[in-house]
């Protein structure tokens, strides 16, 4: 897996290789950063949608996206980021958020079967959205992680950044000093995880989605396919009248 390209994981067919470390790794390296906890599910999961009323009506679910259930908890400690826990689905193979949505008291998040697990939607609370997991180990695990982390009172209630303790020096304020360019050291244990060029658009759905091709590219696109094919045809037709 870790020598394949994001093309050709999916036109493989990424629901049917089968899930590898370089997947998990692949998620963490696109989230993980100063004072910030990666969780990364061992497997693949849908994610569907429905509401109160639709599940009352008995229209069951709608589907939405195929991708890694992730979460994801800033703990507060960086002073660029505030305290917030998060669920996400992470695209395979180049670790885009295909959805995600904040955890709170009213969450709600349980297994109402040992693959498939709910939750509320945070921005509609008629709403809910459900996992449907491949592997149910995984999803056994990933269901502990978040109960872990929500019956921990110091993570969901209340989300709020911690306040950190600034200490003085005798004899007043320290000035910050930068670092001379000799100190910095070059990039070290670098490894090149995803990568995703603009040829890709037609293979991935979620970059066609998130870049999409501009306007005028389109535009001049067809604009010299039209050209070519008329002067393919005055070229045809001048062959027919030629003597």
């Amino acid at each position: 897996m870790g020598d394949l390209t994001v093309v050709e994981v999916y036109e493989g067919g990424s629901c049917n290789m089968d899930f590898t470390d370089h997947d998990v790794l692949q998620i963490e390296s696109a989230f993980r950063s100063y004072k910030t906890e990666v969780f990364v599910c061992a497997g693949l999961a849908n994610l569907y949608f429905a509401s109160v009323q639709d599940m009352a009506d008995m229209q069951g679910w709608k589907y939405h996206s195929t991708g890694i259930p992730t979460v994801v908890f800033d703990t507060g400690d960086c002073p660029r980021r505030k305290r917030k826990l998060r669920i996400l689905l992470a695209e395979r193979g180049t670790g885009f958020i295909l959805w995600q949505d904040s955890v709170d008291n009213y969450t709600n998040y349980k297994a109402p079967d040992k693959g498939f697990h709910t939750m509320m939607v945070s921005t509609d609370r008629r709403k809910l959205a459900g996992f449907s997991f491949d592997d149910e180990m995984a999803a056994s695990d990933f269901l502990r992680t978040i109960w872990t982390l929500t019956t921990n009172p110091d993570v969901v209630s209340p989300m709020r950044t911690r306040e950190k303790k600034h200490r003085k020096k005798e004899g007043g304020k320290v000035k910050f000093k930068l670092p001379r360019k000799c100190d910095i050291s070059q990039p070290c244990c670098f490894q090149h995880i995803i990568a995703v060029e603009e040829k890709d658009r037609d293979v991935i759905p979620s970059l066609g989605r998130l870049c999409p091709r501009p306007p005028s590219f389109t535009h001049a696109q067809k604009t010299t396919s039209d050209d070519n094919s008329a002067s393919d045809t005055c070229d045809k037709d001048s062959s027919s009248y030629s003597y």
